[in-house]
């Protein structure tokens, strides 16, 4: 299971439902996005008020690579990613969990600084310039999803099933032999489901969806 801020937050201090969820059988996740939204919360207190909570269930912790890193991963080993698991920061979260030391750097503000720079404007940004381009290579879709407003979802689950759209991002996202950060072989001629960027391909198809829509 994920972690979410929100349902995270609203966890009583028993964890009643966390324990629930522990006993059938379920392990919890950290990705980076949660702790990144945790430790620049207004308050200041989340952070700590959620390592509390996950003391408990040190040993169900697991933490996951960002996305970057998988896709990463992939194009240097050329071959897909078999799991989204940090096993040396998983051990060191479990291990840091199992003493029940609440742990907040001094320096959380600044190490947060160019967390947020490159989250909330420089990748937000590039994410725009991306949407603007897609539109402009269907624009029939487009046009449909925009005029549709409300009743779009049909169409935009339409879009998401067409393989050859999927293929089609594939293709150009990572099938430039000339683009060495990003090139994955075999990429110009689409890849499987085994790869994650195949699933990162159709995630961003998925917020290029959200995008058209508004």
């Amino acid at each position: 299971m994920i972690l979410d801020k929100s349902f995270i937050q609203a966890e009583s201090k028993d964890c009643r439902r966390l324990q629930h969820l522990k006993d059938a059988g379920c392990v919890f996740v950290l990705i980076d996005t949660l702790i990144y939204e945790l430790c620049t919360d207004s308050k200041n207190t989340q952070w700590p008020a959620t390592q509390r909570k996950l003391f408990a269930f040190a040993d169900r912790i697991e933490v996951w690579r960002h996305t970057d890193e998988l896709l990463s991963m992939e194009v240097s080993a050329q071959s897909p990613t078999t799991s989204p698991i940090d096993e040396d920061a998983t051990n060191g979260v479990r291990a840091w969990f199992q003493s029940r030391k609440v742990y907040v750097p001094s320096d959380l503000e600044s190490i947060c600084a160019p967390a947020k720079q490159q989250r909330e404007l420089d990748s937000v940004e590039t994410l725009i310039t991306e949407c603007l381009d897609l539109c402009r290579v269907d624009p029939t879709y487009t046009a449909k999803i925009q005029s549709a407003g409300a009743s779009a979802n049909p169409i935009i689950a339409d879009l998401m099933q067409r393989p050859d759209f999927t293929e089609f991002l594939i293709k150009r996202q990572y099938g430039n032999q000339a683009d060495q950060y990003w090139y994955v072989k075999g990429a110009e001629h689409g890849l499987g489901s085994e790869w994650f960027a195949y699933h990162s391909a159709r995630s961003r198809l998925a917020l290029y969806c959200v995008f058209m829509s508004k």
